[in-house]
């Protein structure tokens, strides 16, 4: 896959993406279905909730360099999220390096964000 701008310590925007999101992704498959269903003792929403929003930001980012419209991401069982994210991480990485350097370092504070959270 290509791989976008220089970076900061030595590595290219696009591969600190692929980490954040390879990280990413082993984090939500170790989570499991039962936590990522749980409904947080605040009521907050779910972590399967969470990362399909993720998974939707990663589509539309993918679609702001592709011809067509953005497509809604169907939200599948929380079970599949992990598999979901990884299919759009690819997805979003295929064209990383047509996105603006400041998007991919966006999505990349917020895959690592959203992996601490969870």
């Amino acid at each position: 896959m290509t791989e976008g701008t220089p970076g900061t310590h030595g590595y290219t925007a696009g591969g600190e993406l692929r980490v954040e999101l390879d990280r990413l992704v082993r984090r939500v498959a170790a989570l499991g279905p039962a936590r990522l269903g749980a409904v947080p003792a605040d009521g907050s929403e779910t972590a399967a909730t969470v990362v399909h929003r993720f998974v939707q930001r990663l589509a539309d980012a993918a679609a702001s360099v592709e011809p067509g419209p953005s497509r809604q991401v169907p939200r599948l069982a929380d079970h599949a999220s992990a598999d979901q994210l990884a299919v759009l991480s690819r997805e979003l990485l295929a064209v990383a390096d047509r996105l603006p350097e400041p998007a991919v370092a966006e999505l990349t504070r917020a895959a690592a964000e959203l992996r601490r959270r969870l």
